[in-house]
């Protein structure tokens, strides 16, 4: 839209300090449409900018003049986003309803007549221990009902409020912080203000989120908090709001909030990584489970049903078979989910239908029993031991146990009679398929954080109106927080390099790459070696940079095997094997017994045509490791070029016949073949060659004219062969 492309313009020119290119793009956008409001204010924002603009001119001191212009970007940029928002409310259905459904009937909502109904609600409940227990029940259902119904319309109040000022941010704060409302109202509205903010960057609204996490006492609270402040940082806003850096030097000089934000920037990424494992558990781990109907879970762990069967009399053995995949496939999942993982997304993604997620403020509600939509069911004397038991024992995130009991009361009714009087009785325990979780554990910050993470990124991925969020799981700026140059001057620079080390493993080089570009201190020896590893993962490779890394590592750290070991590599790829020969050959001097280091080493000499010497640590090593296909591979190859091909092609049969052979190991074989006078074999592994190389004739015309070109020679055979070759393998 034209409208928003302006407003974005507006907002380039204040990050970049250009105050007065933003008025007048904002002035050309408003008298475009004099229907619309804001020319009022934006006049008086241009006066004042004129105003100061003049004094500045004659020469006037003003030691103040920096803070007023600092005032007035934000002022302009304010402006800017309320506009954007309002047409955004006017031109969308979706924002439209949202926006009108809490300030229908002329409701006001002044922040203190609603911090009165939030302490009024906690304070009803407390009278309500006065009531006879008949009556108590009827009120307290009243009671819920009445406030659930305020806080779905606050919630989207907040989602939908205009720009804050300080002082509004102040009251949110001490609402959120207040001992005197309720903890589970405390953390919706939180996740209100995350989402208002990460839909239109307020600072204010992102200050305030940081100073409920430093200043609550509510973990609960706090944590949603630490969540919503991280993700709504807006790095390119930071010329625009230079507080933000120094709110967040502050929070970071204390070492549990580095923790946090380190632990939280790892949970995001197996966040966002939901998906592939849930591919993996679908692929890979449900089927054993699914497939041996014979078990069962209980409390005390994998149980065999009895069933008197043929096949049990016919095959024995089977059982025990059943029973131990399928415990390595429950233990599988049991640690994915303690490293992070999501492991119920899948499950739960097709239960978020009910007409309970049709209230937006439902996505992130805190579990509790006596929400008015689950409050009987939770209460229901059939099953509650069952139902209660799974909501205390699983990993579940409170979007999940909504989903549970909701869906529970739906198949009650038609589970075997037999499984719910086990339960109730105490004979045996429902146990979730990720293993039961200890209620210390539950406690603790990490699983809180954890847990809401996942609720996060539920109303992301499966909200019906998703697409009319700004989803942080999608967007690197705000889900990789840990690149944002704001925190380079904090002391979670520390961290850096255990967050790209953690990458790094994971094989996520981009986002590696961006939190090590952020990395503001002296290279070290870490950063040396991380930045070398982040380049061999690349898909196109620079050995040059990759020595160069590694030889910055060991003028740092001189013999450290890690660092010798990626130099030998850089240097083997770039040919340059005589280097990387004397490389491994310092690493033999400690470690003379290591096999990757012999293979490595005798790999060299075979490229520098050392073969005969090559040939001596070979065939230890294919005395010591028989079934090892490299190096049969190598040792053959050696043989090869010692024309020693009887022995060799005794290894080429041992090679071709593997269940999955390496494509060169043809392309040897067809040369040992060539160099026998074995023409039509030769031709036969050569064509083999091709194909599992995709026909890639460049590639074979490569190893004949250039990589191997010195080996044909010393072997008698001339060009004109050479190509008599290529024809009748193409042919």
């Amino acid at each position: 839209m034209r409208e928003m492309d302006s407003f974005d313009r507006v907002v380039e020119h204040l990050c970049r300090r250009k105050l007065q290119a933003g008025i007048t793009e904002l002035e050309n956008y408003l008298l475009t449409y004099p229907q619309l409001t804001g020319l009022d204010k934006l006049s008086a924002i241009k006066v004042d900018y004129e105003l100061m603009a003049e004094y500045w001119k004659r020469g006037a001191k003003d030691p103040e003049r920096e803070q007023v212009y600092n005032q007035l970007l934000h002022r302009l940029y304010m402006l800017t986003m309320d506009l954007k928002t309002t047409q955004l409310y006017r031109s969308n259905s979706f924002w439209s309803y949202v926006y009108q459904r809490p300030r229908k009937n002329s409701m006001e909502w002044g922040l203190t007549d609603a911090r009165n109904k939030l302490e009024e609600f906690v304070s009803d409940l407390a009278m309500l221990d006065l009531d006879p227990e008949h009556v108590r029940k009827v009120k307290k259902d009243e009671l819920y009902a009445k406030h659930q119904e305020f806080m779905s319309a606050f919630y989207d109040y907040i989602l939908t409020s205009s720009m804050w000022s300080e002082s509004v941010a102040g009251q949110y704060v001490d609402i959120l912080t207040s001992p005197t409302i309720d903890s589970n109202d405390q953390q919706l509205l939180v996740s209100a203000i995350t989402l208002s903010a990460l839909k239109v960057f307020d600072v204010n609204k992102m200050l305030s989120l940081l100073n409920v996490y430093r200043k609550s006492t509510d973990m609960r609270v706090k944590q949603r908090a630490l969540v919503g402040w991280a993700l709504t940082i807006d790095n390119d806003k930071k010329a625009l709001y230079p507080e933000m850096q120094q709110a967040l030097i502050e929070v970071c000089a204390d070492e549990t909030a580095c923790q946090e934000l380190t632990e939280l920037q790892m949970q995001l990424f197996f966040c966002k990584n939901t998906e592939n494992d849930q591919r993996k558990i679908h692929d890979e781990i449900m089927p054993d489970i699914m497939n041996n109907g014979r078990i069962k879970m209980t409390q005390k762990g994998l149980v065999e049903m009895d069933e008197d069967t043929l096949e049990d009399i016919l095959h024995p053995e089977a059982a025990e078979l059943d029973m131990e995949k399928m415990e390595q496939s429950v233990t599988r999942m049991a640690n994915m989910q303690k490293q992070g993982s999501d492991i119920y997304f899948s499950g739960f993604s097709q239960m978020k239908r009910f007409p309970f997620f049709n209230e937006l403020s439902n996505w992130l509600m805190p579990f509790y029993a006596n929400h008015p939509a689950i409050s009987a069911i939770w209460n229901n004397e059939k099953g509650r031991k069952f139902l209660h038991t799974m909501m205390k024992m699983g990993a579940f995130c409170d979007g999940d146990k909504y989903s549970f009991v909701l869906a529970f009361d739906q198949v009650l009714s038609r589970l075997p009679e037999q499984m719910v009087r086990m339960v109730e009785n105490g004979e045996a325990a429902p146990m979730p398929l990720g293993g039961m979780v200890d209620d210390s554990e539950q406690k603790t910050p990490a699983y809180v954080r954890r847990m809401y993470l996942q609720d996060l990124y539920r109303f992301f991925r499966l909200n019906p109106m998703r697409n009319e969020f700004c989803n942080p799981f999608d967007n690197s700026q705000n889900y990789l927080f840990f690149q944002h140059s704001l925190f380079a001057s904090t002391a979670l620079q520390e961290r850096f390099l255990e967050v790209v080390s953690f990458l790094v493993k994971r094989q996520q080089v981009t986002d590696a790459s961006r939190v090590l570009g952020n990395y503001p201190k002296e290279k070290d020896y870490q950063y040396c070696m991380l930045k070398a590893h982040i380049l061999q993962l690349k898909k196109m490779r620079d050995p040059f940079s990759e020595k160069s890394w590694f030889e910055m590592a060991l003028a740092m750290k001189p013999n450290d095997k890690k660092a010798m070991v990626g130099l030998a590599r850089s240097l083997y790829s770039m040919s340059l094997y005589d280097k990387a020969l004397e490389v491994y050959k310092q690493l033999l001097i400690d470690s003379p017994e290591s096999k990757s280091y012999l293979l490595n080493a005798a790999i060299c000499m075979v490229n520098l045509r050392q073969s005969e010497e090559a040939l001596k640590e070979l065939f230890k090593l294919n005395y010591l490791y028989p079934q090892d296909m490299v190096v049969v591979h190598v040792l053959a190859w050696a043989l090869t070029l010692e024309s020693r091909y009887e022995e060799a092609l005794k290894l080429y049969g041992q090679l071709v016949v593997q269940e999955q052979p390496f494509s060169d190991n043809f392309l040897n074989y067809g040369y040992c073949l060539w160099f026998t006078g074995n023409i039509p074999e030769a031709i036969k592994a050569f064509r083999r060659y091709l194909e599992m190389e995709e026909n890639d004739v460049a590639k074979l015309e490569k190893a004949f004219l250039e990589s191997e070109q010195d080996i044909l020679a010393q072997h008698q055979i001339s060009d004109g062969e050479i190509q008599m070759m290529l024809d009748a393998v193409t042919a």
